[in-house]
């Protein structure tokens, strides 16, 4: 009886360390939503070029290349993927400035008095808002992670469906 249980026991283990070391693995090579966008997002250079993409809108908010996609309270322009930082071109911005439902896209928000509020890269799972106002942040977002604080607010999302 005493062979059994320390048979079971060491076969129970060799499982609970397989297993342990297979998630390790799989963390390794298929990192989540929330490492990926704090790593796209959140290194020291991303929060740089996010920061000059940002005063960039801020200094030119009404340039013809910012085109409307949407109108209402505020509207949303189209950041162009040619004024991305070349860190983010590859992934985000779109060729069609007129492309307004598309995922991996920037966009620029702004008020009513078309004052600019704020920057967005929309993704399908995780994305990144930045804004000189702490309180902004799109009301969609599932789980927020804050990157960088103060003068630019970075804030990066993470769909609520990841566990």
């Amino acid at each position: 009886m005493k062979r059994i249980t320390l048979t079971l026991l060491a076969i129970v283990g060799a499982l609970t360390l397989l297993i342990f070391a297979f998630q390790l693995l799989m963390h390794a090579f298929f990192p989540t939503f929330a490492e990926m966008a704090k790593g796209q997002f959140g290194t020291p250079e991303a929060v740089a070029q996010i920061s000059a993409l940002y005063l960039k809108i801020e200094a030119a908010p009404k340039d013809p290349a910012l085109v409307v996609v949407s109108s209402g309270k505020g509207k949303t322009r189209n950041v162009p993927k040619s004024w991305l930082p070349k860190r983010f071109s590859s992934m985000w911005g779109v060729d069609s400035p007129n492309a307004a439902d598309d995922f991996d896209v920037v966009h620029a928000y702004f008020d009513e008095k078309d004052a600019f509020i704020g920057i967005e890269f929309v993704g399908s799972r995780y994305g990144c808002f930045a804004s000189r106002d702490a309180t902004r942040c799109p009301s969609y977002f599932g789980t927020l992670h804050r990157l960088a604080e103060k003068p630019l607010f970075i804030t990066t999302w993470v769909a609520e469906d990841e566990k």
